[in-house]
């Protein structure tokens, strides 16, 4: 995967008792490690960050950490508030990220002024490696120019970037990555590879979990156009099924029937897959493995 970040996004495993575990999440770290994955993106969005108190949040980070998996450590602290996030920012730091992520305060109509100065103070207290996460789900996409100032502080070395628009990603790439102001990461791994195409420096997937030589593959920009469009094709039952049922629940029950430490328990308002999801699911893994076997055979 030359030249190119790649991130797991790992889900926050949970003992039968709706505990955090730590020790699960830090076994599946060191396991998707073994198919060359350099990092891991704890307590993010489909890390269920919004229902875990601080101290969890904390606890995931400093079980991966202390488990010396050796890979690249970038830990959540999105946050309602920019206080809150620079106090648990510190904290993830402390704890032994390498990276910490923060996001647009939750808050009703905010202008670009409102978000420089929000990612200014938050730049200005933690000081180092802080990734900027854009996601529209939490109610503002931030623009290309708004991310190229944000940047502009030397605290900030990456974005991670869910923009729904394809445009919006290759003029974050040019006004961000290109200029030499931080890597831009593509969020969404099920169409990375257009984003790869149009030149991110990194990737950030949660489905690695389940097809890692897939998504390795498709975050790699040495692989050509022809290839990657053969995953994408053999994946197409997957990535019905997880626009119909969501994450991060899909994931975390498949990576329970790929033999991955822990449950497949999801906290409320997530639901966990029923019997007859569960059954669908099992269904479809079967028919993408075999799919993805049968491209892996024509190019071999």
């Amino acid at each position: 995967m030359s030249g190119t970040q790649f991130f797991a996004i790992a889900p926050t495993v949970f003992t039968a008792d709706g505990r955090v575990d730590g020790g699960a999440i830090a076994d599946n770290v060191a396991r998707i490690a073994t198919h060359g994955i350099a990092g891991v993106l704890l307590t993010g969005s489909y890390g269920e960050f919004q229902v875990l108190r601080p101290d969890e949040r904390v606890h995931v980070t400093e079980s991966v950490v202390r488990a010396g998996t050796g890979v690249a450590v970038m830990s959540g602290a999105a946050a309602l508030t920019g206080p809150d996030a620079i106090v648990l920012g510190q904290r993830l730091f402390d704890a032994g990220a390498d990276q910490v992520m923060v996001s647009a305060p939750f808050a009703a109509e905010l202008t670009d002024d409102d978000l420089a100065l929000h990612f200014d103070d938050i730049g200005r207290a933690l000081g180092h490696d802080l990734v900027v996460y854009n996601n529209p789900v939490f109610g503002v996409d931030l623009s290309p120019s708004l991310l190229h100032d944000i940047t502009g502080a030397s605290a900030y070395t990456a974005v991670k970037q869910g923009t729904k628009s394809l445009a919006a990603m290759v003029e974050t790439v040019a006004r961000v990555q290109a200029c030499g102001r931080a890597q831009v990461l593509a969020a969404a791994d099920l169409a990375c590879a257009a984003a790869v195409g149009a030149g991110v420096g990194g990737v950030t997937s949660t489905n690695v979990w389940v097809f890692p030589g897939a998504f390795v593959t498709l975050a790699d920009p040495s692989v050509a156009p022809s290839r990657k469009a053969a995953i994408l094709g053999a994946l197409a039952p997957y990535a019905a099924l997880v626009r119909a049922l969501g994450q991060p629940r899909v994931v975390k029950a498949a990576m329970v029937r790929r033999g991955y430490a822990g449950s497949a328990a999801v906290r409320r308002p997530y639901l966990p897959l029923d019997a007859q999801e569960t059954k669908r699911l099992a269904a479809v893994l079967e028919q993408t493995d075999e799919a993805l076997a049968a491209v892996a055979a024509v190019a071999a």
